[in-house]
């Protein structure tokens, strides 16, 4: 019970046990990285998803910097290189990616993140097994409705 508790309250502290680099709970990194999870989980980035993501309100909406995006773009692609990976989709341990959507604890940034994962895996008109999967542990983790991606 106290870890449960301490996973819920220092998310960051499990991410980097894990391998990943903490970042403060609802930092615009922690978003940030869950923003490009949801571009990479499907072992493919389209032009779609970068339109998606070029979107001028995509930023500013995660409080992060092109700059300071391609900055967690570069520490996310090294932490994943970390993790057993079988050369398709990406493989996050549920409950490596339960910390990870843990680090955002605030109700209305849960709801944002969600509609952009929702975005961003709909950009292409086509949303993959594990697009969906993403987009629905997401909706579990944050206790919202996982009625449509």
């Amino acid at each position: 019970m106290m870890t449960q508790q301490a996973r819920i309250l220092h998310p960051e502290r499990f991410a980097q046990a894990a391998g990943f680099r903490p970042y403060a709970s609802d930092s615009a990194e922690a978003k940030a990285r869950l923003i490009i999870l949801a571009l990479l989980v499907d072992g493919d980035i389209d032009e779609y998803e970068l339109m998606a993501l070029n979107r001028p309100q995509t930023l500013e909406t995660l409080g992060i910097t092109r700059q300071g995006f391609v900055r967690v773009l570069h520490e996310l692609c090294e932490d994943l290189a970390r993790l057993p990976n079988d050369g398709s989709a990406l493989s996050i341990p549920r409950p490596l990616l339960s910390t990870l959507f843990n680090a955002i604890s605030e109700p209305e940034t849960q709801k944002q993140l969600l509609g952009m994962i929702s975005a961003m895996i709909q950009s292409n008109g086509h949303i993959s097994r594990e697009e969906l999967q993403y987009w629905k542990s997401a909706a579990q983790a944050w206790r919202q409705e996982a009625g449509h991606a």
